[in-house]
Formats: structure tokens, C-alpha cells, sequence
């Protein structure tokens, strides 16, 4: 039984409740068997434990690493712009819109795509003309919810049952 899975172990227990049900085995079989079940069950369950801290560990690991190598990534990036500015400041100071040597090729050059531009966000939307007005309807969820919590019957919305986590303590 040891070798069983938590799954196999369960189909066992339903199969005895059923015996017992049906009167084919008495109370004194089922508890003794039962009870082997959830011994076996228990073991197990110590060692999803034990794994489970033992890959939250690694995770731990991991995130920290991710953390590092992020931090690593920034002042990588950080030494490769300083490098760009001060090239481009040398070639400025030179008056040089580009600079050859023998192994690199180090030019300035328009950027491609849309042309960039600004706007004031700030502007009296109401001087301008419509056609540059986007009108966005969304729905107002926190309306919606407050209703639903009322007891309010909406056709469109509803409130979902609450989901059951399993914990570990």
C-alpha cells in the first residue's frame, strides 16, 4: 500500500466505504483497514511536505538569483549608455557626424518608423475638433460589484463562488 499514490490510496478508501455499505465486510475490518489507509496517506503526506518547503526553497534561491542578475543586467546597461553618450559627445565636439576605424563604424542617424511628437495633455478638449476626441465606454466595475452586493439581480454580471486554496503550515 506504501507504493501507492494519494490517488490510488483514495480510490481504496472509496472502494471500502462501499463494502461497508453494502454489508459486505463489518465496522471492525473497515476500521482496521481504514485506518491502515490513512497511515499510509499521513507518510505521505509528511513527504509532499518536506518536498514542497524543499522546492520553496529553490524558489527562494531562484527569485534571489533572478534579483541579482537583474541588478547585474541594469549596470551592464547603465555603462553601455555612459559609453554611447561619451562617444557622442566626442564625435559632437569634433563636429564629426560619424567616425570610422579600422574594425567599427560609429555614426549618428535618424531614427525610423513615425516621426515622434508631443501633445498637451492638458488642453480644453472642448476647443478642439471632434475628430480628434476618442470617447471610451467602459463598464464601471466597482458599480457593478456594489449592486451584486446588495443583492441587486443583474442579467449581465454575477458574483463567483469564493475558491478553496490548500495550505501548508
Amino acid at each position: 500500500m506504501m507504493g501507492d499514490s494519494l490517488f490510488e490510496l483514495s480510490s481504496k478508501y472509496n472502494d471500502l466505504m462501499g463494502l461497508l455499505l453494502s454489508g459486505e465486510i463489518d465496522e471492525d475490518t473497515f476500521a482496521d483497514t481504514a485506518e491502515s489507509i490513512h497511515d499510509v496517506i499521513e507518510l505521505k503526506a509528511d513527504s509532499y511536505a518536506w518536498m514542497v518547503r524543499d522546492i520553496e526553497g529553490r524558489i527562494d534561491t531562484i527569485d534571489k538569483e533572478i534579483k541579482r542578475l537583474q541588478a547585474l543586467k541594469k549596470t551592464h546597461t547603465n555603462a553601455k549608455a555612459r559609453l554611447y553618450s561619451m562617444m557622442e559627445w566626442a564625435l559632437s565636439a569634433l563636429g564629426k557626424r560619424e567616425l570610422r576605424t579600422q574594425t567599427n563604424w560609429w555614426k549618428f542617424r535618424r531614427s525610423g518608423g513615425k516621426q515622434r511628437m508631443w501633445v498637451n495633455e492638458n488642453v480644453d478638449l472642448s476647443q478642439l475638433p471632434q475628430s480628434y476626441i476618442l470617447t471610451e465606454y467602459t463598464i464601471d466595475k466597482e458599480a457593478v460589484r456594489a449592486d451584486l452586493e446588495r443583492g441587486v439581480d443583474l442579467p449581465f454580471a454575477g458574483l463567483c463562488e469564493r475558491t478553496e486554496t490548500l495550505r501548508l503550515s
